[in-house]
């Protein structure tokens, strides 16, 4: 099994996060200014708190499958560059980009691109699910559904 098919599943398993449009990661303030300096490893409710794009839900997954242990104000403030560069080395940025497209419902030039396929969900939950499943069901590969 491919890591890319192991983030997909724990994805669809495991996280417990708050699917969300234009959120890369994010926790809510409170829990944020309670545990930022404080390892994920180290909460066990980060994922109840947290509100993430679907990037952000791979991003996120992979960590937790790698053991990679930052803290709160780490995965929070890490930039683009740095997160991409990780992703990367999984995902390809073609891959990274269409993904994120169908999440967000928007293709690169901004317009909207693929409003049939996202809108027969009804949460951004079942869009993540969808493109999780997506990857599994491809061999760790995202095909878009073009309608």
């Amino acid at each position: 099994m491919t890591m890319k098919v192991e983030i997909a599943e724990y994805i669809l398993k495991h996280l417990k996060t708050i699917p969300t449009k234009g959120v890369y990661i994010q926790s809510d303030q409170e829990y944020y200014r309670l545990h930022h300096e404080e390892r994920i490893s180290n909460l066990p409710d980060l994922q109840q708190h947290c509100m993430t794009c679907a990037i952000g839900s791979i991003f996120l997954s992979l960590l937790y499958l790698t053991k990679n242990d930052p803290t709160l104000y780490e995965l929070q403030t890490s930039g683009m560059e740095k997160r991409d560069a990780i992703l990367q080395t999984i995902f390809d940025k073609e891959q990274l980009d269409l993904i994120e497209q169908y999440y967000e419902g928007w293709n690169a030039e901004g317009s909207r691109k693929y409003p049939a396929w996202r809108d027969q969900f009804k949460t951004n939950k079942e869009v993540l699910d969808a493109i999780a499943q997506n990857i599994i069901d491809n061999n760790g590969v995202f095909i878009p559904i073009i309608n």
